[in-house]
């Protein structure tokens, strides 16, 4: 039997199953934030269908893990890689300055573009619990936050939650971020033209 003749119909198969998926099915990505007894806590996923990448933070290096439905299938700590020695005669890359960083505006404009017109806010909720050094102090904060609230929260997939702490100074509190990614495709497509674009322009390195 030749398997080529059978590999290949299947592959393709594959294939066209894969870009109708990356097209109709949706993406999610979701953003979470806690601060509690002065400890930060972050962590970011990107799910699509059952498949799932996890990068979470917890005051050390963060953990990136790979997830097939309920199961961790990879999971390490992402370390930063060494500094390496500049070549002889090149300079280091810097951080851009000012007028570097024009050149990159035109890419920060098309990045929002692209968010805009190829994902949509599913939910914003955030909750804390805030006190000053003074109960009267804690009382004008929460005052001002109750006048600006409405103007938040006029949007159903928006939830603000503040509670004031009048007997001792505390920030606590936790947040959360889902987006839909409509078509994946799509967005992954004109988001890798604008990494590129702008790797290519590169206003921060610094010439051989």
């Amino acid at each position: 039997m030749d398997h080529a003749a059978f590999l290949i119909p299947l592959l393709v198969l594959a294939t066209t199953l894969f870009f109708i998926a990356a097209i109709r099915v949706p993406a999610r990505v979701q953003l979470h934030g806690s601060l509690l007894s002065a400890r930060f806590q972050a962590a970011a996923s990107f799910s699509w269908g059952p498949a799932a990448a996890r990068v979470a933070w917890n005051g050390g290096p963060p953990l990136l893990s790979l997830c097939l439905g309920r199961h961790t299938l990879y999971s390490r700590p992402l370390k930063p890689r060494p500094v390496r020695a500049a070549a002889a005669g090149r300079q280091p890359p810097g951080l851009p300055g000012p007028l570097q960083l024009r050149g990159l505006l035109p890419f920060g404009g098309r990045f929002l573009k692209v968010l805009r017109e190829e994902t949509t806010l599913e939910r914003v909720f955030i909750s804390a619990r805030v006190g000053l050094s003074g109960p009267a102090g804690t009382g004008r904060l929460f005052g001002a936050y109750a006048a600006i609230r409405p103007l938040f929260c006029c949007d159903p997939r928006v939830s603000l939650q503040v509670q004031p702490d009048f007997s001792r100074p505390v920030l606590e509190g936790s947040s959360e971020v889902s987006i839909r990614v409509d078509c994946p495709l799509a967005f992954g497509i004109r988001m890798a033209r604008i990494i590129l674009a702008a790797r290519a322009a590169a206003p921060w390195e610094s010439p051989a």
